[in-house]
């Protein structure tokens, strides 16, 4: 079944309305929003407009029609979309970041999904398949989070599980990984300036197994005869030391010297993930072998 060409129809009309559904259940079981109410003014121009044009009508009849008029003009029509929005709302920020379905792709694929349970042409453009099949995973995470709520646990619990698994979901719904890393505190964030990250981001090579220079306001400069020196050390198949030593690697003291298994340099919203780095701060006679 999941080979044949039309499979991801039924899956994005499946997972859709699963998701509709799940809202009917949640929003049963609580009070939806208050409806607006028409204004007192609007509810008096329009009782003297219905006096004045029929004016033979009985009193009762006349606030019947006021009262329909007020139900229908004054109610908000509580669909799907607008269920969806509100628990969204609600929904853990940090959640919604790591997710991230947009607005926009959420209307897009219930736009998809009304069209094929109508038995009509989906009407994607090539360039929007990747977007609606990511969407549906996206969808079928929240509903995955949802559910962990339901059962007890928490939206913390719920984070971890994440980062912990290898589930082909997690891959396919294309998360922010970055953000996961950060709330999960799996990985050390390290600001640069523009330049430097313009630099970083050129040179692939340096985003493993990279030395930088730490000055005293926390600002990173690459160093290529520290880098050199730590590469040297890892091809070295004679050293004894398994463990990273910066006194045997550098000659440096252990507090000036910190290893970083998994960072990213940052800047303006911009990530470049780096791995086995070090980190070196830079003393007040200065440091050797730093690039300016």
């Amino acid at each position: 079944m999941q080979r044949h060409d039309g499979f991801w129809e039924y899956k994005l009309l499946g997972y859709v309305s699963l998701l509709d559904s799940y809202l009917n259940i949640k929003f049963k079981k609580e009070k939806p929003p208050k409806i607006q109410e028409l204004s007192s003014r609007k509810v008096s121009k329009f009782r003297q407009e219905l006096t004045d044009k029929i004016s033979n009508i009985a009193t009762k009849e006349r606030e019947n029609i006021i009262e329909i008029a007020r139900k229908v003009f004054g109610s908000d029509n509580f669909n799907f979309e607008k269920k969806y929005k509100l628990t969204i709302e609600n929904t853990n920020a940090d959640i919604k970041k790591i997710i991230m379905l947009s607005d926009t792709d959420f209307l897009l694929i219930k736009q998809v999904r009304n069209r094929i349970a109508h038995g009509n042409d989906h009407g994607l453009k090539p360039e929007q398949f990747p977007i609606v099949m990511r969407s549906v995973e996206k969808i079928i995470l929240l509903l995955t989070y949802w559910a962990f709520l339901d059962f007890g646990f928490t939206s913390q619990e719920f984070i971890t599980y994440l980062k912990k698994t290898h589930s082909n979901l997690k891959l396919a719904a294309m998360i922010d990984n970055v953000h996961l890393d950060r709330v999960t505190r799996t990985a050390e964030f390290f600001p640069v300036t523009v330049e430097n990250f313009q630099f970083l981001r050129e040179v692939k090579r340096l985003h493993s197994l990279g030395c930088y220079i730490e000055d005293e306001l926390g600002n990173l400069t690459f160093s290529e005869e520290l880098t050199t020196k730590y590469r040297d050390w890892m091809r070295d198949s004679s050293r004894m030391a398994v463990i990273c030593d910066p006194e045997k690697i550098f000659g440096f003291d252990k507090k000036q010297a910190k290893p970083v298994n998994h960072g990213y340099f940052e800047c303006g919203g911009e990530y470049i993930e780096v791995h086995n780095i070090w980190i070196i701060k830079q003393t007040a006679s200065g440091m050797p072998g730093v690039l300016s």
